[in-house]
C-alpha cells in the first residue's frame, strides 16, 4: 500500500464527505490488487481484510451521503464489498463471509433496480446465486438463478445487439436453477425428482448456442 495514499486519506478525514468515502474505496481497490500479486496466503489474506475495512468505511460514509446521481457508484462499492468477502472466504472458508457477501450483493441489486439496469442486476443475481450455492442453500440459489435469467431476458429487450447472447445466458441460468432443484431433491432423498431436474437442466442447455455441447454424451 502506498504510504502517501494512506496519509492523504488521513489528512482529509477530519470531515466526512462523499469524496472521502470514495478515497477509502480507492484504498480498498489498491490493497485488493496487491493481494492478487501476493504469493504468501497469509499476507494475501491480511491485505484483503484490510481492504474490506476500507471498503466498509467507504460504504458507511457514502451510504449516508449519496445523492441520486451517485447511486451507480454506490452499487459498485456494494458489489466490490461482496467480492472482497468472497475472496476472503476462498482463502479462509467461513459461512459468515458468504452471508456478508450476499448482504452486499443484495444491497447492490436494490440500487441497480432503481436505475432500471437489468444487465447489472442480472450479473449481481448471478453472483448471489453462486454464493448461495457455495453455502449449500440450494433452494435460495435456484431462486436467484431464475431471477438472473429473468433479468438477462429483460436486458435482451433493451439491448437488441446482445439479444442472442443474453437469451443464451438466461437459458444457462435456467439450467443452473434446475441443477439447484436437483441438488435440493437429492439432499432430501427424492432421487427420481432429482433425476428429472437434471434432465430439465440438460434440455435448457441443449437449446442454447453456447452451452449445448455440455449435454453431449
Amino acid at each position: 500500500m502506498r504510504r502517501e495514499s494512506i496519509e492523504y486519506v488521513e489528512s482529509i478525514a477530519g470531515g466526512e464527505s462523499w469524496d472521502l468515502g470514495v478515497q477509502y474505496n480507492y484504498l480498498a481497490l489498491v490493497k485488493s490488487d496487491q493481494s492478487s500479486m501476493e504469493g504468501d496466503p497469509g499476507k494475501k489474506l491480511e491485505l484483503l481484510r484490510s481492504a474490506l475495512v476500507d471498503m466498509s468505511t467507504c460504504l458507511r460514509i457514502c451510504t449516508a451521503l449519496f445523492t441520486s446521481g451517485q447511486v451507480p457508484a454506490l452499487a459498485k462499492f456494494e458489489e466490490w464489498s461482496g467480492d472482497l468477502h468472497i475472496q476472503i472466504h476462498d482463502l479462509q472458508p467461513d459461512p459468515s463471509s458468504l452471508k456478508m457477501a450476499i448482504v452486499s450483493y443484495t444491497k447492490a441489486v436494490g440500487h441497480s433496480n432503481q436505475l432500471d439496469h437489468p444487465t447489472a442486476t442480472a450479473h449481481l443475481k448471478w453472483k448471489i446465486a453462486r454464493t448461495e450455492d457455495a453455502a449449500n442453500n440450494y433452494i435460495l440459489a435456484a431462486r436467484e438463478f431464475r431471477g438472473a435469467a429473468e433479468a438477462f431476458r429483460e436486458a435482451s429487450k433493451k439491448i437488441p445487439a446482445s439479444y442472442t447472447t443474453f437469451n443464451n445466458t438466461a437459458s444457462y441460468m435456467d439450467a443452473w436453477a434446475f441443477i439447484e432443484d436437483a441438488r435440493s431433491h437429492h439432499a432430501d432423498g427424492d432421487y427420481i425428482l432429482s433425476a428429472e431436474d437434471y434432465q430439465k437442466a440438460a434440455d435448457a442447455l441443449g437449446g442454447t448456442k453456447h452451452w449445448s455441447f455440455l449435454t453431449r454424451q
